[in-house]
């Protein structure tokens, strides 16, 4: 019994230690079974379990989990919540019965786990303490698990579980909401999935697995919408051979292909409420343009898969198609200005050989596919988008060469369609205050280019880029378009230049190269022309007399765009250049430069430097002023441009003018101007301004049609708020001018002052030699003078005139010491002295010396010139007039002139006569009348003074005249030796020339009869001028000089 008792006491005791073992390990379970799961498994780390329950009814073995949480080795972290794994001894069976529900599941990244964030979840969604572990064992430096496909695909046939079901599925990280999965797995090693979201209750994700051997598996993928096909992906891996040298390795074949159909992924992502991350006013709605593609995509990939497969390094030899017969896709408003419609089309898949994914060794790709670019259609219009004409449309081929893809591609551009484009607010907002209308014209296209390298996507160092860009541009119909300028700010404001119709045309392609984009692109432009017109508000069309210009852009050459350094040559030619509000105008301008064009980095303006700049018109109008062929030539000048306004420089340019001409006065020659300096700013009413020295030889000039010199100048002129001025020193000859002007570009009207100091002349330094075709020349003295001269004419003009013991030459006339200051302006077409000026004059020779003349000199208002109170010595006696006039219009005028005290034997010694001698005085009268004929004497008288005179006339008449007139004879032997006591006449003087005098002579003859009067009644003519031009041959300026200066 004591036995009985104490093998009860030993087996109570055995069980209650056993049972006391139980509860404890019962009551740690929560310790243990991490540990021990953690030695079972590889890549995952069990690192808190709560709430394990293990419970039987019905006949089998449930177990239950309140909250698991896990962590990859990839810093993973997963946490359930109220899993439940049913019929646990099933799992040790070969069929899988056992079923698995988990009411949630949730995945963090690795830095949400470390931290211990809590995950941005819904209320509803489960919550639970994120253990702080380290990240994983790679990080603690040991390396990840191997991944064997065998092993997988083994696993995967094996899996002993029925059915997996998940009723949340939250990763903040990755998904908005929450996934419902629902996993069965059917007998024959199919497994079946279906994933729901809670974001798109119609949307349907549905995998499919099936490995029905240990070499061969399969799975598909399709996810459907509204209970329609959006996309699906079929794959298969199956066991293709084994790796020579390796006993038990193999090689796996990937066979995949992925149909996208576009156009039902629209509104699966509009339900989905997928919106962009940018939150931007002026951010790309990238969501919105993958809303609108339309079209079907099918994309295969086959390749070679090694049965470890460690990274994807690993897998080899891929080739791939993609195919899409037929895709559109819509650009947004605000990306380009108005709605685009970008379109694919394909007849054949795009193929790729790869022969590694890393590094990325592609041994070739290639296809052909077109592409359009078309303005996308109101959404109601029932018109077709790929019927609308194209923007633009390029056919585009893919090759391989040395392992590096390039593309091939021709197609045009139709600008006509960009026409909308140019209206859009975008557009408009980019093009400011000028506007662009009606575009037409049709351009083509062909290039290639070489496009990224594949390994560049994979590498960090080398972005991807398009290699070796050729392009090349040609005008198929010429560009035209209307460009309408600011009204303020018009750089062409001061020409009137608001609309232009522009045309242009390459009558050679225009070529664009680039090393590599992004990079710098290379633009070459051998030839384009253009002819723009100036139009009127309401005009679309020019007129046949439009002002247009035409020119020609040669050899254009941009080395580094977007950077500006650009070098071209420019040919132009404008017909007519009206400057606005203004009376300047020109016409057949034409430019010709060769210019380098640059922008400094960092700098909103444009440098340009010229070569060669020629400009030349035909013809230039400011009023009254008129210039010929005037031309502006330099070889070298500089701009800067900046904003509205610019300025340029030019060491030295060369104005040609060829004539100026200002009514009968010209000017022609070649002027250079000197440090030139130019402003421009399109905010003022001119726009220009201008500074420069300049320098002149051998102008020539024609004044009032007829007087010519040639002379050298030099000085400065400016340009400014449309008015041009000056001043200058001339010279030529003896004659030194200082002057200074002024021109106003708006009304056409001038001003020029001259200044003449006072120069000394000399018959070796005459006025002549400066000036030819005056009718006087000043030979001796010296002259100052001055004028102010307006044009156009307005009766404002002055002139001051000095002259001091000057020298005056007409012809073979002459006067000299001529004292006199002259004060002139200008009065209704008529030079008028401001006041009378006394003039005197030593002597004044036309044939007949007249000494010591003095006289008040006047031009009147009616065009009279008055030489009032004159007097001067005329042969021993003295010529008087209370006033001479004559009329410069050529309207009659009457004068007295008296001679008193003329000698007769002074008039005999003038006319230098050998059979004529005589002595006495006379006196006359002579009536003058001036008008545009000439001078004219009418009745005029001519008496004697007592006692009278003698006359010795021998050979008064031909022996032809006497013959057998008894009565001549003896008027012939009278004169020989006459003493006469009283002479009467008449004088008169016609417009021939002829003098006539007619004479009545009382006195005695001693060969007659000596005691008795004989009365001889004589009439005599001579021609004046004749005598004159006679009695001046014998003179010599020289020596009256020379007499004039002893």
């Amino acid at each position: 019994m004591r036995s009985v008792s104490r093998l009860f006491t030993v087996v109570a005791g055995l069980l209650l230690l056993l049972l006391l073992a139980g509860i404890s390990g019962w009551l740690t379970r929560h310790h243990w079974v991490p540990f021990a799961l953690n030695q079972a498994l590889t890549g995952v780390e069990v690192t808190e379990l709560r709430g394990l329950t293990v419970t039987r009814a019905t006949g089998s073995l449930s177990a239950e989990i309140e909250q698991l949480h896990l962590l990859t080795d990839s810093g993973l972290g997963i946490t359930f919540e109220g899993a439940r794994l049913t019929d646990l001894p099933a799992l040790l069976r070969s069929e899988a019965t056992s079923q698995l529900h988990i009411n949630s599941v949730s995945l963090q990244s690795s830095a949400t786990a470390q931290t211990g964030a809590p995950s941005p979840t819904s209320p509803s969604s489960p919550t639970g303490r994120t253990p702080e572990h380290p990240a994983s064992t790679v990080a603690n430096g040991t390396q990840p698990s191997q991944f064997l496909i065998s092993d997988t695909l083994h696993s995967l046939r094996n899996i002993p579980i029925n059915k997996v079901a998940v009723d949340a599925l939250y990763w903040p990280q990755k998904i908005d909401g929450h996934l419902s999965v629902t996993a069965l797995n059917a007998p024959g090693h199919q497994i079946s999935a279906q994933i729901l979201s809670s974001r798109c209750t119609s949307c349907t994700l549905e995998t499919e697995i099936l490995a029905p051997d240990e070499g061969t598996v399969s799975i598909q993928i399709l996810l459907s919408h509204q209970g329609k096909r959006a996309s699906e992906f079929q794959g298969t891996l199956e066991i293709k051979d084994t790796l020579p040298g390796v006993p038990g390795a193999v090689n796996w074949r990937l066979d995949s292909r992925l149909h996208v159909l576009a156009q039902r992924l629209a509104p699966l992502i509009e339900q989905l409420e997928v919106a962009p991350s940018s939150s931007t006013a002026n951010a790309t709605d990238w969501i919105a343009i993958a809303q609108s593609l339309n079209g079907d995509i099918q994309l295969t990939l086959l390749g070679e898969v090694p049965e470890e497969l460690r990274n994807i390094a690993d897998i080899r030899n891929l080739s791939a198609t993609l195919h899409a017969p037929a895709l559109s896709l819509d650009v947004p408003e605000e990306m380009a200005g108005i709605p685009l419609t970008v379109t694919y089309a394909s007849e054949a898949p795009l193929a790729l050989d790869v022969q590694s994914i890393s590094p990325l060794l592609v041994n070739s790709v290639q296809g052909e596919f077109e592409v359009k670019l078309i303005p996308a259609t109101d959404s109601n219009a029932p018109t077709d988008k790929a019927s609308a004409p194209p923007i633009l449309e390029t056919d585009i081929a893919l090759a391989t060469e040395q392992s590096a893809p390039k593309a091939l591609f021709d197609g045009f551009v139709n600008l006509a369609q960009l026409a909308p484009l140019a209206s859009s607010e975008k557009w408009k907002s980019i093009l400011g205050d000028y506007g662009l209308a009606e575009l037409s014209g049709r351009s083509s296209f062909t290039g290639r280019a070489g496009l990224p390298a594949f390994d560049t996507f994979t590498s960090s160092s080398t972005p991807p880029g398009l290699r070796d860009l050729s392009v090349q541009v040609a005008t198929k119909e010429p560009v035209r378009f209307l460009l309408s300028l600011p009204e303020k700010s018009n750089p062409l404001a001061a020409t009137g230049w608001q609309n232009l119709l522009v045309k242009a045309s390459l009558a050679q392609p225009l070529t664009i190269t680039a090393d590599r984009i992004p990079g710098t692109v290379a633009l070459r432009i051998p030839l384009l022309e253009f002819d723009s017109a100036m139009l009127q508000k309401s005009q679309r069309e020019a007129l046949p007399k439009t002002p247009k210009l035409i020119g020609k852009l040669r050899d254009l050459q941009c080395d580094a765009l977007p950077d500006i350094a650009c070098a071209l040559s420019l040919d132009t030619q404008l017909t007519t250049l009206d400057l606005a509000d203004s009376k300047t105008a020109l016409t057949a301008v034409k430019l010709e430069t060769a210019a380098t064009i640059t922008k400094p980095s960092g700098s909103q303006g444009f440098d340009a430097s010229f070569t060669n700049l020629n400009l030349v018109a035909e013809k230039m109008i400011s009023g009254p002023l008129n210039i010929l062929t005037p031309e502006f030539f330099t070889q070298q000048a500089s701009c800067q441009i900046q904003g509205p306004g610019f300025s340029c420089n030019a060491p030295q340019l060369a104005i040609s003018i060829a004539p100026l001409s200002l009514k009968e006065n010209r000017i022609e020659g070649a002027v250079f101007l000197k440090d030139l300096s130019i402003q421009g700013n399109s905010n003022t009413k001119y726009g220009l301004s201008a500074r420069a020295q300049f320098h002149g030889e051998g102008l020539n000039v024609k004044a009032l049609g007829k007087f010519e010199a040639s002379f050298a100048t030099d000085g400065q002129l400016e340009m400014k708020d449309g008015l041009i001025s000056g001043t200058s020193a001339l010279s030529s000859g003896p004659i030194k001018v200082t002057s200074s002007w002024q021109h106003n570009m708006d009304t056409g009207k001038g001003q020029l002052d001259l200044e003449l100091p006072e120069s000394t002349f000399s018959p070796d330094n005459a006025l002549s030699h400066a000036i030819q075709g005056l009718p006087v020349d000043i030979v001796d003295g010296h002259l100052s003078a001055s004028a102010r001269l307006h044009w156009p004419a307005k009766g404002q003009d002055q002139l001051s005139l000095t002259m001091r013991n000057t020298g005056l030459q007409y012809n073979e006339s002459f006067a000299v010491g001529v004292n006199a200051a002259l004060q002139l302006q200008q009065s209704k077409g008529h030079w008028i002295s401001q006041k009378p000026a006394r003039v005197s004059i030593d002597k004044v020779d036309t044939g007949v010396a007249v000494n010591n003349l003095h006289f008040t000199l006047a031009l009147q208002p009616d065009g009279d010139i008055t030489l009032k109170d004159f007097a001067a010595e005329l042969l021993e006696g003295v010529l008087t007039s209370q006033q001479l006039t004559w009329n410069q219009d050529g309207e009659e005028r009457r004068s007295l002139v008296k001679f008193t005290g003329i000698s007769i034997g002074a008039l005999a010694r003038e006319m230098e006569s050998t059979n004529f001698a005589a002595s006495g005085l006379l006196d006359a009268t002579l009536p003058l009348t001036t008008d545009r004929q000439g001078v004219t004497i009418q009745d005029g008288n001519l008496q004697s003074r007592p006692p009278g005179g003698r006359l010795r006339y021998y050979g008064a008449f031909s022996q032809a005249m006497l013959g057998n007139n008894p009565q001549l004879k003896l008027i012939a032997g009278a004169l020989e030796d006459y003493n006469y006591r009283d002479i009467q006449g008449t004088v008169n003087y016609p417009l021939s020339g002829d003098l006539l005098l007619n004479m009545k002579l009382t006195g005695r003859s001693d060969a007659i009869d000596a005691n008795r009067d004989l009365i001889i009644n004589l009439n005599l003519e001579n021609n004046v001028p004749t005598m004159l031009r006679s009695l001046r041959a014998s003179r010599d300026l020289t020596d009256v000089l020379e007499q004039q200066v002893q």
